[in-house]
Parts: C-alpha cells; sequence; structure tokens
C-alpha cells in the first residue's frame, strides 16, 4: 500500500492493477462527480449530455459575447479573443504593404500575389493557414484605411477609398460615364498642382466637392500611400483595430437607440473616485451578480429567499442595500462618514509668450476654421528678442515666409501639440498632412538654426487672431514695420 502512495514508485511502474487502487479512484470520482445543473431557464437538468451542453454554453458565452470587454457599455473590460486576434493579424497585414523590403513579403508576394498589391491578392485553396489567416484579417485594413493623395496616379476614383472626411470614405456620386480604372491624377492640375475645381464641381455631389478641394496637395509629388483613419498619425495601432471591430459589431447588434445615456451611466461608475472593490461591487449590484438570498434561493442553495433582517420581502440587490431599513440606516451613516470639506482647486499657472534667444527670430503660426462658410485663415508673426491639415499647412507657410524674409536662425512656435510633435520626433508620415510635414522637413535644411515649438493658446494669441482676422481680408496680408490696431495690444501684452 505504501509503495502506491510512494510518488517515486509511481513514476517509474505507475499504477499497479490492485484493490487499493479501484478503492482510491472510485472514491476520487464519487467525490468529483456532478449530479445535475440548472440551465438558462431555470430548470434543473441531471441527464449527462445536457449536463455537457450546459457547461459548454456556458463557457462559450463567456468568450464570444457580442461585447464582454467595453466598460461602457456594462462589461469588465476584457478582451473579446476572436477579434483580438484578428487585429493581431491585421498588424501582419500593415507591415506586409508597408515593409515591401522585408523577407516575408518578397516570399509571399512570389507565391501568392506577383502581378498585384496585397489588397487585391485572392485567396488560394493551395495556401498555408499563415496565408490564409493573412488574408482574412485583410478585410480589418480595408475597412478603415484610406489613401493620401501624392500624385494620385495609384488611386482609383470609383473603386478605392480616399475622401478623408466621407462616411465610408468612397466615393458615391453617380459616374456612369467614367470607367472603373480612371485615377485620381486626372482630376489634379500637374502644372499648378492644384485640384481641376471645374471638373470636380461637375462630376461629384457638393458634399463630395467640399472634401475632395479641401485635401491638400504637395509641390513634391509624393506617391500615394495608405494610412489608418483610425489614429491621428495615421500609423495603424493594434488598440484601435480592436475598437473599430468592437464598435463594428455594437452597431450592427440591435440595441438602444440613444446608447449615450447608457454608456453616461456606466463610465460615471468606473469612474468614481472609491477604491477599485467598490467600483466592482457596484459593477455587481447593477447586474445582479451579489450573492443575495433571492439569487441563492434560485439556485437551490438556501431555502427561503426572505430578507433575514426584516423578514417583509425577497432580500434581492435593491433591497438588500437600499430599501431595507437596516440597510438604509448603514448607508446613510456610511455616507456621512464621507463628507470632507471641499478644498477649492488651484488655479492653473499663468503661460506667456517668451520672446527667442538675441541671435534669432521666433515665428508663431496658427489656423482658424469657419465652418459656416467652409473657409479657413492662416496667422503668421515673426518676432525678435523684444485642426492638424490646417496647421500643418500653417507651419508650412511660416516656413516659406521666413524664407522670403531671409531669416536663416529661426524658431518656430505653434499650439497643435500633433504638429510639433510629428515635426520633433520625425513622424507623421502616414497622416493625412504627411506630405506637408515632408515639405516643412524639406525647407527646414536651408535654415542654419531652426527649432520647433509647442506653446498653449494664450502664448499664441498673435498668431491665432491673426488667423481669425483671415476671414475679412482677401488674399494674402503682410505687415513688416508696422501691426494692425486690433494685433497691437496682444504684442504689447507678451512684450511686458
Amino acid at each position: 500500500m505504501w509503495k502506491q502512495r510512494s510518488r517515486n514508485a509511481w513514476l517509474k511502474e505507475g499504477d499497479s492493477n490492485s484493490r487499493f487502487f479501484h478503492c482510491r479512484a472510485n472514491q476520487r470520482n464519487r467525490r468529483n462527480f456532478i449530479a445535475g445543473l440548472e440551465d438558462s431557464d431555470g430548470e434543473w437538468r441531471e441527464d449527462e449530455g445536457r449536463i455537457g451542453s450546459i457547461i459548454e454554453n456556458y463557457f462559450r458565452d463567456i468568450y464570444t459575447t457580442s461585447n464582454p470587454s467595453a466598460k461602457e457599455v456594462g462589461g469588465l473590460g476584457f478582451k473579446e479573443i476572436e477579434k483580438f486576434n484578428d487585429a493581431l493579424l491585421a498588424k501582419q497585414v500593415w507591415r506586409l504593404i508597408n515593409n515591401t523590403d522585408s523577407l516575408c513579403h518578397r516570399v509571399f508576394k512570389a507565391r501568392f500575389f506577383p502581378d498585384c498589391s496585397i489588397l487585391d491578392a485572392k485567396d488560394s485553396s493551395s495556401g498555408s493557414y499563415a496565408w490564409k489567416s493573412i488574408i482574412v484579417a485583410r478585410d480589418v485594413i480595408r475597412k478603415c484605411m484610406v489613401w493620401c493623395i501624392g500624385t494620385g496616379e495609384a488611386v482609383r476614383i470609383k473603386e478605392d477609398r480616399w475622401l478623408h472626411g466621407g462616411a465610408n470614405r468612397s466615393v458615391i456620386s453617380p459616374l456612369p460615364s467614367m470607367a472603373p480604372n480612371v485615377n485620381v491624377s486626372s482630376l489634379i492640375d500637374s502644372d499648378r498642382i492644384a485640384w481641376r475645381t471645374e471638373v470636380v464641381q461637375q462630376l461629384f455631389l457638393p458634399h463630395e466637392v467640399e472634401i475632395i478641394l479641401g485635401i491638400l496637395l504637395s509641390a513634391r509629388r509624393p506617391d500615394d500611400r495608405i494610412i489608418w483613419a483610425r489614429t491621428p498619425s495615421g500609423t495603424f495601432t493594434t488598440s484601435s483595430a480592436y475598437k473599430m471591430l468592437v464598435s463594428y459589431d455594437i452597431s450592427n447588434n440591435a440595441g438602444s437607440s440613444n446608447p449615450d445615456s447608457q454608456k453616461k451611466f456606466w463610465n460615471s461608475i468606473w469612474q468614481l473616485r472609491v477604491p477599485n472593490k467598490i467600483r466592482h461591487f457596484v459593477w455587481r449590484l447593477c447586474n445582479n451578480a451579489l450573492p443575495t438570498l433571492v439569487n441563492l434561493h434560485r439556485r437551490h442553495i438556501v431555502p427561503s429567499p426572505s430578507c433575514a433582517q426584516c423578514h417583509n420581502f425577497p432580500e434581492d440587490s435593491l433591497h438588500a442595500v437600499c430599501i431595507c431599513s437596516k440597510a438604509g440606516s448603514y448607508l446613510q451613516e456610511f455616507l456621512q462618514a464621507q463628507t470632507k470639506e471641499l478644498v477649492p482647486p488651484r488655479p492653473p499657472p499663468l503661460q506667456q509668450w517668451r520672446p527667442p534667444d538675441p541671435h534669432c527670430l521666433k515665428i508663431n503660426f496658427d489656423a482658424a476654421v469657419f465652418r459656416r462658410s467652409s473657409l479657413a485663415g492662416i496667422g503668421v508673426v515673426v518676432r525678435n528678442c523684444v485642426v492638424e491639415d490646417l496647421e500643418a499647412l500653417a507651419c508650412l507657410k511660416a516656413a516659406q515666409f521666413a524664407l522670403e524674409l531671409g531669416i536663416t536662425r529661426v524658431v518656430f512656435e505653434g499650439d497643435s501639440a500633433v504638429v510639433i510633435n510629428a515635426l520633433l520626433q520625425g513622424a507623421g508620415a502616414f497622416a493625412s498632412f504627411g506630405n506637408i510635414l515632408d515639405d516643412i522637413r524639406v525647407l527646414s535644411t536651408a535654415f542654419q538654426l531652426v527649432d520647433f515649438t509647442f506653446v498653449s493658446r494664450c502664448c499664441n494669441s498673435v498668431a491665432d487672431t491673426l488667423a481669425k482676422n483671415a476671414k475679412i481680408f482677401v488674399g494674402a496680408q503682410v505687415w513688416l514695420h508696422d501691426v494692425p490696431a486690433d494685433i497691437a495690444p496682444l504684442v504689447l501684452r507678451d512684450v511686458h
């Protein structure tokens, strides 16, 4: 018997077909046996096949429910395995699109899409499991990809997604006389590097005309490239792809016509300034997941659902926390103990414009959008020691203006953190204004000293006011030795 219980002997010789072994196995089997389970309809099932299906359905619901992850709709924040796996696979597709020199891209291209891109590749019955998984994940990229127009020679007008502000980013204007393979380059005047306004207005619907004419074109004529519309930088991230898949799933499922109130309710719970265990307790309370007597009685654990304190009503979640007289007194006592004297918040530190070094000039730039008239203004101010696309365009105009004035040592200041960080970090290549950023970097090589700095709006008030005043001017306005009357007080405030 002791030899049976010896781990060393068991590892070496295994189980002996003895009476002791059978007694131990039968005892363990009786102890681990599930006699019955309650199904989703509240009925008790003892059939072995039904018990297995109940267990299988329970765990399937945990991992394949419509949206168990989003806290804003009542979840706990767990990732959905299937959608998260699709987002990770989509990352590989994004790498194949942008890293054409990699070994992986060269192998797949030679085998599966030698004459086209991966976006136009067809599924192959003889393909490997990895290739079939990439083909499935390609649809994730297609949902939110958009072309950034350079020359327009690689983008088809009717077939590709290239409208940055559109709902589905594709052209919906009826173009019966246009062939499917006509490219966007036919809409661009190659001599002026500008859109052919009359042609665009004749072919497209008014809202698409506004979107197309608002797409910025670069004088360098860079190649067209694909960007990811779900991030400000235009670079694909697994997190943004997962959130996109979840939002698509929510929009396709039946639900409330106005989910904003539900999202506001759940967000208010998770934003409570209390310990995490209190947040989870409130979440369980709202989902009826507390071990109340009503829930325990429904699972045949206790004989009666009546409240053990007042003996008047069944103890459900609401009764246990609020309705019961004793629970209400405990709650009031807790709330009274939590009242504290409110401390007024400290005002943020005052920020002010600072002059540059003596041997350098500082150029502030800003942009303003006039939505009613669909126009925009750009303001640039040059001083000595005494919306992202438009912000990038304003910075480009500031650099061009500095070169026209013959300035060689300059500091550019703007209140767009996205543009300034992209210029400092060499990023933003996949943003919708990536071509403009490249133009700025090219012009920056002409300066002896150049720097880009982010400042708050209050430190950029002069350029901001100039941009807003552009609404009342026609064409460019330049003041070299004097200052407009409405701008002078702002300049004096910065100096003093």
